[in-house]
């Protein structure tokens, strides 16, 4: 029987040899059919994530009835369609449907599995407390992949005025959708994007005057916009000041918006000892915040205080060593070293900085600078031959009374400083680094405003 049927099962018998069995008169050969072991049932699969839309999507789940009264539910469901109505009529944003989000009303909820599960980058959760005559509605949009909050806001009114208070809401959602699209062209800083950021961060302060974060993410960019040739004229730094102002104004925990507007008052009306005050407040309210340090290095190289400048562009570098911004902290270093005469030290932070930024400016000038003045010409030339084909633009302005020297040098004669104007540019260049000896000491230049 074993030889008939072993090559038709999967099962391999076990063998019990040779056996004398009961009736039986010749020895038998005896196979056992191994016990069967249970199969434990396979866990059943998390739900794959769905995958993210290709713009901007929010899920916006169901605001929490805080009035105590059972009998309000309808009036916070009503808030929520009304506000998801309002957004699916945004072209640029991608929302979950009301039928979707609902499933959520009573549960408690896990933003990042909300996120997985609806396949949304951001979600709005909120509150309602309606109390006679008057309401208070809450609302939060969180990133659901970190978990974090982007924005929080309260509004109280008057029933009368809830749907001015759903329209304000739906705004702030709308302006907090715009910053967050400008953010990673910021973060590029080039002399194309640049401009991209500062579009969209102009009307996401359009729709919420009162955002902190976009007031000041709009100060920096406009700051920036010279520094890259996004700007040739630098006339928008009157307009940075104000902004930044606003931001410290609207927000006055915020670290970011107290070093921008630290850097505005010392680059712009070269009030350093204000924006010195507004950089240290920074640090203050975010020590471990790369960029509140970077300020005050910032701050130091357009003071003159060097060495402190040193000392916080090195903390800045420490606490966020793979940080976007890299490339402008170490422009600054640069800077500083450069100032202190320290050309060496200079070199190699300008070209570390080069090197994460080929088109920023700043940066080339003080490259091909500090290897004038070391002594490496041909470097020097090599490095502003190619800074012109990356970048053609620059600007030089006066702060207070005060007209910064169009040009660096020391006894050996080697100029280190653009000109006023884009025109003639590579001319003077050429011109200055064979040029005769120039007066010493420096004085500060305008290449210092950026970096």
């Amino acid at each position: 029987m074993h030889e008939d049927v072993r090559a038709r099962l999967d099962t391999a018998f076990d063998d019990g040899g040779v056996q004398t069995l009961k009736n039986i008169t010749r020895p038998v050969q005896v196979w056992r059919w191994p016990p069967v072991t249970a199969i434990a049932p396979r866990p059943a699969s998390a739900p794959t994530a769905l995958p993210l839309p290709d713009k901007p999507s929010i899920a916006v789940l169901p605001f929490q009835n805080m009035s105590g009264d059972p009998e309000q539910e309808y009036f916070a469901d009503g808030i929520v369609e009304d506000i998801i109505t309002a957004l699916s009529r945004l072209k640029s944003l991608f929302v979950i449907a009301r039928n979707s989000t609902f499933t959520y009303k009573g549960k408690a909820i896990d933003v990042k599995q909300v996120g997985r599960e609806l396949g949304v980058r951001y979600v709005l959760e909120g509150s309602v407390r309606k109390s006679g005559g008057k309401v208070r509605i809450t609302g939060q949009l969180i990133d659901s992949k970190t978990g974090a909050h982007l924005w929080a806001n309260r509004y109280d009114a008057s029933l009368a005025d809830v749907f001015e208070v759903q329209d304000q809401l739906t705004l702030n959602v709308v302006g907090a959708n715009l910053y967050l699209r400008a953010l990673p062209h910021m973060w590029m800083a080039t002399r194309h994007e640049l401009p991209k950021a500062i579009e969209l961060l102009q009307q996401s302060v359009s729709v919420q005057a009162r955002s902190a974060p976009a007031l000041a993410a709009l100060a920096w960019c406009l700051i920036m916009a010279p520094a890259v040739g996004a700007d040739a004229s630098g006339s928008a730094a009157g307009e940075a000041l104000e902004l930044a102002r606003r931001a410290v104004e609207q927000d006055g925990d915020d670290a970011f918006a107290h070093a921008i507007y630290g850097r505005s008052l010392t680059l712009t009306v070269g009030d350093c000892a204000q924006g010195r005050l507004h950089a240290e407040e920074a640090v203050r309210l975010n020590p471990s915040s790369a960029f509140a340090w970077s300020a005050i290095g910032f701050v130091g190289n357009l003071s003159g205080d060097f060495e402190a400048a040193i000392a916080s562009f090195k903390h800045a570098i420490r606490l966020s060593p793979s940080d976007t911004f890299l490339y402008w902290w170490m422009t600054g270093l640069a800077g500083a070293h450069f100032a202190l005469r320290r050309y060496e030290d200079a070199v190699t932070s300008a070209r570390s900085a080069v090197q994460r930024h080929p088109s920023f400016g700043s940066a080339h000038r003080l490259l091909a600078a500090s290897l004038a003045l070391a002594g490496r010409l041909d470097e020097a030339r090599d490095v502003t031959r190619r800074r012109d084909r990356v970048q053609t633009t620059t600007h030089v302005r006066r702060r207070g009374n005060h007209s910064p020297a169009q040009l660096i040098g020391d006894r050996s004669g080697y100029a280190v400083m653009q000109p006023k104007a884009s025109q003639g540019r590579r001319r003077l260049w050429r011109v200055k680094l064979h040029g005769g000896p120039l007066p010493w000491p420096p004085t500060l230049t305008s290449s210092f405003s950026y970096v």
